[in-house]
């Protein structure tokens, strides 16, 4: 191991081999490990500020950089913590040369930052740390509205052709300023869920196209949950790991939202045409897909008041063939009871006569048990073949519920 060298006030700068099997830095220490190739095909320089803690095991940050994929972000990250070196005597004569420079250079990145809501920027925007990932102090910065600039589109089609699967069609409320093709960066700082990410994606296909994603030089996806006022820790060692979530997360949007498009397009022509032969309500409520399961969940299980119901939702466990998953989402639970009694279909927790009469109308193949689990995992299914089963799926539920309206 090389000797401690001093170059900056505030740090002193150790060296580790990666054949050293222990090795404590002092606190206040820049640690430098050189991994050999010999134990691993690409060069990897991990640096990180640590306290007096054996074998490098709890660090404040660490950044790993591969030499395969982009050795700007090593510079940059060096350089905005003002590390400066001396000299470095590495293998890797690129590596040093980079590192040995960073006093010397600034690249000016230019950054897209995306949030979801006013308040995460008026947050995040005021954090030192969350600056130093942006490497941008004045980044383009949007804010996504996929409730309000996103509605699904329904076709009026002649009733002969219903049932009908089709793509989604969206209402698109463009809000957006035009977007500069040659950002280095995009920072996505939504809610770490599949709303949000799949906010971010519909932005950017309607403004870059399908292939968005070459339009940027690196993508950092933050979990704004872990978001801490004083440290970035576990965000810092996960923005790969979140890259994949986030495109996991739009697989599953771009699938569950396949489902619901096409259930709505369907459900609004035969349902409403039983609404209206039985005279059932007068409200323009549409029935939701779990508004009828939980309808008939009410209708075989015994409630005493509305709360038990919102319990029993929230932990659902369906037949026990899935995972349990609850119906509806937190914020939509209490909707879904609302609009059920305000359609004269439930009170006091309990079914009325009128949401009888709907039950009774409808086909048993409407009642799915397991309907939020099978969602979730058609959700989760990777091949393109999972929407010819929500295609089969629908146009069986929806034939026979036709057939059944014709004797009503």
């Amino acid at each position: 191991m090389k000797k401690p060298f001093i170059n900056n006030d505030k740090f002193r700068f150790s060296f580790a081999d990666s054949s050293s099997n222990r090795y404590e830095p002092p606190p206040n220490t820049i640690v430098i490990i050189n991994v050999n190739r010999n134990v691993n095909p690409i060069n990897v320089i991990i640096i990180a500020e640590t306290g007096a803690t054996p074998l490098f095991s709890k660090f404040f940050c660490i950044l790993i950089a591969k030499l395969s994929i982009n050795l700007s972000f090593i510079y940059n990250i060096i350089y905005q913590l003002s590390f400066y070196f001396a000299y470095l005597n590495y293998n890797d004569t690129k590596i040093a040369k980079l590192l040995k420079n960073t006093n010397k250079q600034e690249k000016i990145m230019k950054t897209l930052l995306i949030f979801e809501k006013k308040y995460q920027k008026e947050k995040f925007m005021k954090m030192d740390s969350f600056i130093n990932i942006l490497q941008d102090k004045n980044p383009t910065i949007i804010i996504t509205k996929m409730l309000t600039d996103y509605k699904f589109k329904y076709p009026r089609e002649n009733y002969n052709k219903y049932p009908i699967v089709q793509n989604i069609e969206y209402k698109y409320v463009d809000s957006y300023p035009e977007l500069n093709e040659k950002y280095d960066k995009l920072v996505v700082a939504t809610d770490f869920d599949y709303v949000g990410h799949f906010s971010v994606h519909k932005i950017l296909v309607n403004k870059l196209g399908e292939n968005w994603r070459e339009h940027f030089k690196e993508i950092v996806v933050i979990n704004t949950s872990t978001f801490n006022s004083k440290t970035l820790t576990d965000i810092n060692t996960d923005f790969e790991y979140n890259l994949y979530l986030f495109n996991k997360s739009i697989m599953y949007a771009e699938r569950k939202y396949y489902f619901d498009y096409n259930y709505n397009l369907n459900s609004q022509v035969f349902f409403k045409e039983i609404i209206k032969k039985k005279n059932l309500s007068k409200t323009d409520i549409h029935i939701s897909k779990y508004m009828l399961l939980t309808l008939w969940l009410i209708q075989k299980n015994s409630f005493q008041k509305e709360t038990d119901i919102l319990v029993f939702m929230n932990n659902y466990k369906g037949t026990g063939k899935y995972k349990e998953n609850r119906i509806g989402s937190p914020a939509s639970i209490g909707t879904i009871i609302n609009n059920l009694n305000k359609l004269g279909f439930i009170e006091n927790a309990r079914i009325t006569n009128t949401g009888i009469l709907l039950l009774d109308s409808l086909v048993k193949q409407t009642f799915d048990p397991d309907l939020p689990m099978r969602i979730n995992s058609w959700a989760n299914e990777e091949n393109s073949v999972v929407f010819e089963k929500i295609d089969k799926y629908l146009n069986s539920v929806f034939s026979k519920q036709k057939n059944k309206n014709k004797v009503l």
